[in-house]
This record gives C-alpha cells, structure tokens and sequence, in this order.
C-alpha cells in the first residue's frame, strides 16, 4: 500500500493512500467518503485554479497583527512603569496611553478571533 501525504477532506485523517487504479482512498472504516480526495481531484476547477483564502485566514492574520501590537503596547507599560517608579514623573503619561492602548488592542484581537471561531 503506497501511502499519500494530506488529510481527507471528508474525515480529516491522514489515511490516504493510493489505491487500485491509481486513485488516493481514505483507510479509515468510519469515513463517510473515502473517494473524496479522488473526486476532489477529478473536478477540472480544482486543477485549473490556484488555491483561494478564505475569509477566516485574512481575519486571522488580523488577529496576529493586533495581538502582536497589543504585546508590544504592555512591554511599553512595563518600561514605562519601572521609570516611573524611579522616580520619572513624565513616565505616567506613557503607562496610562500605553495600557489603554494594550487594553484595546487585546479586546479587537480577542473580539475578532472569537467572533471568526465559530
């Protein structure tokens, strides 16, 4: 049995592989559609087109973008903080801006992800 790297686009095991005739079969039993990678295949849009993202992956990368920004923005307050407890009077303005900005940029990334979650 030659095995095929991927997943099933029916069950989602990496089962694959290739079968009689050269078509690639998913081994799991309680796989609702084995043929589904052969038939995948065989449809001539699938080997015209380049592979599209959805709109899931573009929100995602929203989500790292605001996540990252917001990490930066509490590394800042934590700078900001340590100076104004030596003694830098000019350092809170910074900690105030910075964790509300933190703050809200955690909130976007959270809200986004977990409206794009289910």
């Amino acid at each position: 049995m030659n095995d095929v790297q991927g997943r099933c686009p029916a069950c989602g095991s990496t089962s694959l592989f290739l079968g009689s005739g050269g078509y690639v079969t998913c081994a799991r039993l309680e796989c609702p559609e084995p043929d589904a990678a052969s038939s995948l295949l065989e449809r001539p849009e699938v080997t015209s087109q380049a592979p599209r993202r959805s709109r899931r992956d573009d929100w995602m990368g929203v989500v790292r973008l605001l996540g990252a920004l917001a990490a930066v923005s509490w590394l800042i307050v934590i700078v900001a903080t340590i100076a104004w407890a030596g003694g830098d009077s000019e350092a809170v303005e910074g900690v105030v801006a910075f964790s509300m900005a933190g703050a809200l940029l955690t909130w976007g990334a959270f809200s986004i992800w977990r409206g794009e979650r289910g």
